[in-house]
């Protein structure tokens, strides 16, 4: 464990030391991000419910404001599926 503390260190040592100052900007634009893309998959998720319903159980939006729903939606099924389409498709990985 001690030999992986080291390595890691050594790889991103710098790297931190370099970008330390930037942190209290980088946190919230990546919460922001990370909301967004929540509300991204909400989004699809519930454009498919509004697509495919049963009569009487309409979407009446697909749009979900609510932080903690777009925040948490990346780790259950409908975003791990999503994280791999996106990562795997070749226009983003070279």
């Amino acid at each position: 464990m001690e030999k992986l503390e080291d390595l890691i260190e050594k790889k991103c040592g710098p790297w931190y030391e370099r970008h330390k100052a930037k942190f209290p900007l980088y946190i919230p634009m990546g919460l922001v991000a990370w909301y967004f893309y929540g509300m991204l998959l909400n989004s699809l998720k519930l454009g498919r419910q509004a697509t495919f319903h049963i009569p009487g159980q309409e979407v009446p939006s697909i749009w979900v404001v609510n932080p903690f729903k777009n925040w948490f939606v990346v780790f259950p099924l409908p975003g791990a599926p999503m994280h791999s389409r996106l990562l795997l498709s070749p226009g983003i990985i070279r």
